[in-house]
């Protein structure tokens, strides 16, 4: 046999029965660990908690909840009404929910989809370690305890720790060591269907990480060809370099038909608008990220150094690595530059910036560092798989370093860390120090392989402490008895209030529980929160008054007022605690666990026609957000009359605090001396009967307003506009902000009446000329439409041309308004009105990538060819 066939042979990933006992082994270590770890938190059915916490809950999972429903209805569709005022669903699913993995959800109903979610976690983390140790076995041609190891300690990174409620980033785990075992095999083999296959499947679904390990796939190319240059001559590495370049162009481009949707919308983020950094800045001194590898450290979820932890092996094995002889001198100098590039990829702002995509991570730092982790656990694997070249001098020298670079680091890192993390690396360090010398004094085949499984005993031990400390100490969970009381109440309030196929209007919740309550449950609301959220959306809401909780990317629904009630075809709210209804809302009925359905009796239709003056309306933010809903009503109808009348206050009090007005309203400010506690109070007296409103625009403190002598405590960064409900003349109303902790702050409290006939009286010939809806079919609506002619006003948003209009049959050009909403025009009489729903990119992303598609298909057979006729001698 042939140097050449042989040498092919072994880099098969063939699994042989000896093989399968440590793949498994590999697998179910992690496993095991985090079962340990879900009974000591109490996830079901351990006890009654659950993963789904911080955005898992509030924006993930509904998004799987949505999507869960429509496989198991056997529903698909690009767009959808259950956010905003649409979105576009493909593009929201291909960036959070393409995971192939979610399948395997859809045969567990929905009441046991919180559990399926939890245990799909924690399978994800056996895959990791599994995938691991196919590619440190098919790179060191052996698989054994070191290899499982090494395998556990990439699964249990603190990463993967982290970052496990991040469903759509965890796959990326999993399919990187494949994608790097398929790139090898292209290099070294020649075969390039792993790395495409995989490639593809990560970029299909984990798109925003795969940037990141697209990213790295260059900079590994070069690594890989240095090291392995003098294996190449110069025809062989422009060979390979055009190799790589076709196969890792139809690997992306083979899933254009998800890039091209995901791209054209989330060119519409605000973040996409976010600049590079002009100058160079580094973060944290290279001893707060050595403390960062430690055991026991606390991870980063909001800012600070990534997570970077692979377990304290790595401070005897990296040194061993660049110690040993039989490793070419090449290689371990750009090994060493391969690791300090990707140390300030974390540290440095300029690379921080493009690692992300091009813009600073809004919060969770570092979210590539699993492939910091990979790169020094791989490095690791080389020396420890090759246990039997490990000496007791490098043994010593590498115990030394971590004992000095330990201590040096804690004394001179400027980021705290507990003393118990390095007293846990000192004593770990210390038991692998004895039993690596135990290694390296016996030579006896047995004893040597019983000490190296003792020794990977001890580091799966390490890794698994850590990983049980913290998941249990650092990882949020939530009670799913807490997330599922309302289920049944919301099951039927959709049953019995939700539009049917025949009607269009909106429905949603006050206060919402979670920050996607329409997708969670699917109701037609606009309440929304997404990275994925274009910027004319956010500032749309923002500028009209709905309340913000991820700045740039949510936007959460505020039933206070009757004009973006009516104009946004909103019928009934599921209603917990609204303070008093505005104009045209009443209870009509409950749905269980003291929730009550209030209808609004001024709800519009889906589109009407409207005034011209609409076309040219933009709001302000310069106004505050009553006077934007006035202006915008104003538009709509024509009426050169405000509907909404501002009350000054007949007394205004600041204690401890002084304002800075601006003419600005979103601009105005306080401040207080050392942030002390500072009183706003604002008193007004009722002057005629009507319906009042409050407009607010402080952010902080404690919000009481008093009517009479009734008291309400709505939490007043929840409230940017509030309704009083209907008063009378005489009635005295008192608001009063308390503020403590604060040193500036923003200010701001008007108080408005509304004219409530004018307001009726042109609801009333808006409704006459509204669209009556034939059908409603997933993304496409038919109706009629009676009218004079004009523009055609509708609570749809339009964003990159997603929605066709054809008006009896003939496609017409549309219009924005706010640049958000679609308008178009009709002429006089009755036509049918049909809005069609097209992907954004979609059709030309399929085409791209059937042809790469086939391209890889021709290439294949004629790769397969060419070996066939010797042509790979």
């Amino acid at each position: 046999m042939s140097a050449q066939v042989k040498s092919k042979k072994q880099r098969r990933i063939g699994i042989n029965d000896t093989n399968l006992f440590w793949h498994v082994l590999a697998f179910v270590c992690p496993v095991v660990i985090m079962i340990i770890a879900f009974i000591q938190k109490g996830i079901s059915p351990f006890g009654n908690e659950s993963m789904l916490s911080m955005d898992l809950w509030s924006q993930y999972f509904p998004m799987i909840a949505e999507q869960h429903a429509n496989r198991r209805a056997f529903i698909s569709s690009g767009f959808s009404w259950n956010g905003a005022l649409g979105i576009n669903a493909f593009a929201q699913n291909s960036y959070y929910c393409n995971s192939l993995f979610n399948w395997l959800l859809v045969p567990f109903s929905r009441k046991l989809l919180i559990d399926a979610l939890d245990w799909l976690i924690l399978l994800k983390f056996g895959l990791s370690a599994l995938s691991m140790s196919f590619y440190l076995k098919y790179k060191f041609k052996k698989i054994n305890f070191p290899v499982v190891a090494c395998s556990v300690c990439y699964a249990l990174c603190a990463y993967s720790l982290a970052f496990s409620n991040q469903v759509m980033w965890f796959d990326a785990i999993i399919y990187f060591p494949i994608i790097i075992l398929g790139f090898e095999r292209l290099v070294i083999e020649k075969k390039p269907i792993l790395y495409c296959v995989s490639l593809a499947i990560c970029i299909y679904s984990c798109f925003y990480i795969s940037f990141c390990v697209c990213l790295f796939l260059v900079v590994y190319f070069f690594y890989f060809l240095i090291i392995n240059a003098k294996e190449l001559d110069r025809k062989s590495i422009i060979q390979t370099s055009v190799r790589f370049g076709v196969y890792s162009l139809i690997g992306g481009l083979s899933v254009a038909f998800v890039i091209l949707p995901i791209y054209k919308q989330i060119s519409l983020t605000l973040a996409s608008d976010i600049p590079a950094p002009t100058k160079l800045e580094l973060y944290n001194s290279l001893f707060d990220y050595v403390l960062k590898l430690l055991p026991k450290t606390p991870v980063s979820l909001e800012y600070g150094i990534p997570n970077i932890y692979s377990g304290s092996i790595i401070f005897m094995l990296l040194p061993t690595y660049f110690l040993s002889k039989k490793i070419d001198i090449k290689e371990k100098f750009f090994s060493v530059l391969l690791i300090f590039f990707l140390f300030f990829s974390m540290n440095l702002n300029v690379l921080d910036y493009i690692w992300h995509g091009f813009h600073f991570p809004n919060q969770l730092p570092g979210r590539w560092t699993f492939i910091f982790s990979f790169i020094l656990l791989t490095l690791c694997a080389k020396v420890f798989t090759e246990y039997k070249e490990i000496s007791i001098p490098k043994i010593v020298i590498s115990g030394a370093i971590s004992v000095i670079l330990f201590g040096i680091s804690y004394l001179l890192a400027k980021e705290e860390t507990s003393f118990k993390s390095i007293i846990t690396a000192y004593i770990f360090i210390a038991i692998y120090i004895i039993l690596f010398i135990l290694v390296a004094l016996f030579k006896e085949d047995k004893f040597q392989k019983t000490m190296v499984a003792m020794l990977s005993v001890a580091i799966i031990l390490e890794v698994g402490f850590n990983g049980v400390y913290t998941f249990v100490t650092h990882t949020d969970t939530g009670n799913i008895g807490k997330y599922t009381q309302f289920d049944e109440a919301m099951n039927s309030f959709d049953e019995q209030y939700s539009a049917d196929s025949t009607e269009f209007y909106r429905t949603d919740i006050y206060e919402n529980w979670t920050f996607n309550s329409p997708l969670l449950y699917g109701i037609k609301g606009p309440t929304y929160y997404s990275s994925t959220m274009s910027g004319n959306a956010y500032n749309f809401f923002k500028n009209l008054g709905m309340r913000v909780y991820a700045k740039n990317v949510s936007s959460i629904y505020v039933p206070y007022s009757p004009v973006t009630n009516s104009l946004f075809g909103i019928k009934y709210i599921a209603n917990r605690n609204m303070i008093a209804f505005p104009l045209g809302m009443k209870t009509v009925g409950t749905c269980g666990n003291n929730i009550t359905v209030v209808e609004n009796s001024y709800c519009l239709p889906v589109a009407f026609v409207a005034n011209n003056n609409v076309l040219s309306w933009k709001y302000s933010a310069r106004d505050s957000f009553i006077k934007n809903q006035d202006t915008l009503f104003s538009a709509v109808t024509g009426t050169d009359k405000n509907i909404f009348n501002q009350i000054k206050w007949d007394k205004k009090t600041n204690l401890n605090a002084s304002v800075h007005k601006s003419s600005d309203w979103s601009q105005s400010t306080y401040s207080c001396p050392d942030k002390s506690t500072c009183h706003f109070s604002f008193e007004y007296t009722v002057q005629n009967d009507g319906d009042f409103y409050l407009a607010n625009n402080f952010k902080r403190g404690n919000l009481v307003i008093k009517i009479n002598q009734t008291e309400y405590k709505p939490n007043i960064d929840r409230v940017p506009h509030i309704a009083l409900g209907q008063l009378h003349k005489g009635d005295v109303i008192s608001v009063k902000v308390t503020v403590t902790g604060v040193g500036v702050g923003y200010f701001g409290m008007e108080l408005y009446s509304l004219d409530s006939e004018l307001f009726a009286k042109e609801v009333k010939k808006l409704k006459s000329n509204g669209l009556i809806v034939d059908n409603v079919n997933g993304d496409k609506i038919t109706g009629t439409i009676t009218s004079d002619g004009g523009t055609v006003f509708t609570s749809i948003a339009q964003e990159n041309n997603g929605f066709d209009v054809y008006v009896d049959g003939e496609k017409v050009e549309t219009q924005l308004i706010a640049d958000y909403l679609l308008s178009f025009n009709v002429p006089s009489g009755t036509h049918e009105i049909v809005f069609d729903y097209d992907v954004p990119g979609l059709k030309l992303g399929i085409a791209i990538s059937s042809v790469f598609i086939v391209l890889f298909v021709l290439l294949t057979i004629i790769d397969k060819k060419k070996k066939q006729n010797g042509g790979d001698k």
